[in-house]
């Protein structure tokens, strides 16, 4: 949803973001940051401690075993509750574009995606923003996301109680924290034809298209203008009528059907075609199809003509610039800038691969499996928003259920490792983020509303996991700026 923010994508420690760890508690919010009501249980620890409601805050009862598990049962007072489950109804409806003033269609929205589905989103919702509370409250933070009780929902105008398990950061050691040795990745090298290569691609991006008078006949590939008119049992369908429709033959856009009828055509010529389209969705959510008729009137044949980038054009599109001399430096700059961090990422991530070598760790079966799990839920939520189904993507992929959750199992351990052992680093350097430093790793959406953006990610529940990240990234990047080469000299690639 887009409520949740997605850290999986970021360079430097990526393969790692995915595993919402917290190094020590000294490295979650700074060293004598934080003063709370019990010492901080640290893993391998027992105990059972009582924080009461308190005003703007939750009771939490916290329970942790020698094995790393801490159990949260969480109270929140009423006026809270009623406060997030309004914060959820309006995520939801942003989430899907609706606006959650329109009761209309919020009552449409909660019909179409159904009772359950609509509480399950408010529990998680809230669930997530009430976890945070309770470890912001007892500096116990977990290394993966918590399972939350499932049968827990929570209703306005009364407490809502439920529990959180969740396991706590590893006991894990390094071999040795000194420089890692590794050969080095070749760096490329811009040259005048990058640059060149680069202006030919903004000049095909805004190339603009006229009747090419040369050609008479349609063929697949072509970009044409067309006349569209469509009609089921003689009602015209306003999604299929069109006066002048930019088309390229063959994408499929307009059904094979047209395609079909488009190649070979003569300008000026006509063709109908019948194809199978849907037109309604039932109320169990499956598509309704009937017969349509499609018309359609080959107006002419187009030809591309990419933008003319010379001085005028860089004078009023890109000042800076000067001259499209001065252009191409400013590109090669850039593109030089660009390849400068993408050999650093490639460093980063051979560093981290060599530093995962030395890693002590025995990871027990339960935090690889919890890995693996939260893997496949954010699988299915990118399938989701692909409109796909996790069954479609196994078709699609010919993997089975076991196979896929081997495959990802895995992925899990690696991940594990890889997080763990950038965690001993970064616990070794006495490496730590605050709260405002790891929002800065989201990126230039950040800059200047930090706040902001701190507040958010505390109400979805992700303090811990972007806090996790960041302190790994910055081992990481210690890692490369420390890394001796082993290769010898290099010859950079042009």
């Amino acid at each position: 949803m887009a409520e949740i923010l997605d850290f999986s994508n970021m360079r430097g420690a990526s393969s790692s973001a995915s595993v919402a760890g917290a190094g020590a508690a000294k490295g979650a919010q700074g060293a004598g940051a934080v003063s709370y009501e019990h010492p901080v249980p640290k893993t391998g620890d027992s105990a059972q401690l009582s924080y009461p409601a308190r005003r703007g805050d939750v009771a939490v009862e916290l329970t942790v075993t020698p094995d790393a598990h801490a159990t949260f049962r969480i109270t929140v007072p009423a006026e809270q509750v009623r406060a997030t489950i309004q914060d959820a109804r309006e995520a939801l409806a942003r989430t899907v574009g609706v606006d959650p003033r329109d009761l209309r269609m919020m009552s449409q929205l909660k019909e179409t995606l159904g009772q359950a589905a609509f509480d399950d989103f408010v529990a998680s919702f809230a669930q997530r923003r009430f976890f945070s509370k309770a470890v912001e409250r007892t500096g116990v933070e977990p290394y993966i996301s918590p399972r939350y009780a499932a049968d827990a929902k929570p209703a306005e105008d009364a407490d809502y109680t439920f529990t959180a398990d969740a396991l706590m950061a590893p006991k894990v050691s390094l071999t040795s924290y000194d420089p890692v040795e590794v050969a080095f990745p070749e760096k490329r090298s811009i040259s005048s034809k990058d640059v060149t290569a680069y202006l030919d691609r903004i000049a095909d991006q805004l190339a603009t298209y006229e009747p090419d008078l040369t050609k008479h006949v349609a063929a697949a590939g072509d970009r044409v203008m067309l006349r569209v008119r469509g009609s089921v049992d003689g009602k015209p369908m306003d999604a299929l009528t069109s006066d002048q429709q930019p088309y390229e033959v063959g994408s499929g856009a307009l059904t094979d059907e047209v395609d079909k009828a488009l190649v070979g055509m003569e300008v000026g010529a006509t063709a109908t075609v019948s194809a199978s389209l849907p037109v309604s969705i039932a109320e169990d959510g499956t598509p309704q199809f009937a017969m349509a008729q499609i018309t359609v009137r080959l107006l002419e044949i187009d030809r591309k003509v990419p933008a003319r980038i010379d001085d005028g054009w860089v004078m009023q599109n890109a000042p800076s610039a000067g001259t499209l001399l001065g252009l191409r430096s400013q590109i090669r700059t850039a593109l030089e800038k660009d390849a400068d961090a993408e050999w650093h990422a490639q460093l980063e991530e051979l560093t981290a691969r060599e530093l995962t070598k030395r890693l002590v760790w025995d990871i027990p079966q339960e935090y690889v499996d919890r890995t693996r799990d939260e893997l496949i839920e954010q699988l299915t939520v990118d399938l989701q928003r692909q409109g796909l189904g996790i069954e479609s993507y196994l078709r699609q992929s010919g993997l089975d259920e076991a196979t896929l959750k081997e495959e990802i199992g895995t992925q899990a351990v690696e991940n594990l490792r890889r997080a763990a052992a950038l965690d001993a680093l970064a616990d070794h350097l006495g490496i730590t983020v605050t709260d405002a430093e790891a929002v800065q790793t989201v990126g230039e959406e950040a800059t200047g509303r930090e706040s902001e953006v701190v507040r958010a990610v505390k109400e979805t529940g992700q303090m811990t996991q972007l806090r996790a990240f960041a302190r790994r990234m910055r081992a990481n990047e210690w890692l490369a700026n420390h890394a001796k080469d082993a290769s010898g000299p290099h010859l950079q690639l042009v």
